[in-house]
């Protein structure tokens, strides 16, 4: 078992949606990973995929959805894990 604290952080805006997440020291996760909702800025030019961003209040634009993948045994499971430990808002 790792030693203490674990590291949660949750961004997020009003209305409540997730814009990042990170988590460090926790199951298979040693140093900080983060998970940006944020789009990158290439998504708004003519060959971006506009339909899956919006423009969030204060002019931040996030992404509708995103996908993690990786190879087995690569931590997607433990980044759900981490998230469902997330405060209560």
């Amino acid at each position: 078992m790792r030693g203490l604290p674990i590291t949660i952080a949750w961004r997020h805006a009003a209305p409540p949606m997730l814009i990042e997440f990170s988590v460090e020291n926790f199951l298979s996760f040693d140093e900080r990973v983060t998970l940006s909702l944020a789009a990158a800025p290439e998504l708004d030019g003519p060959d971006g995929l506009l339909e899956n961003t919006f423009e969030a209040p204060g002019g931040l634009r996030l992404l509708k959805s995103t996908l993690v993948y990786g190879a087995n045994a690569s931590g997607k499971s433990n980044l759900v894990k981490a998230m469902a430990l997330r405060p209560a808002a």
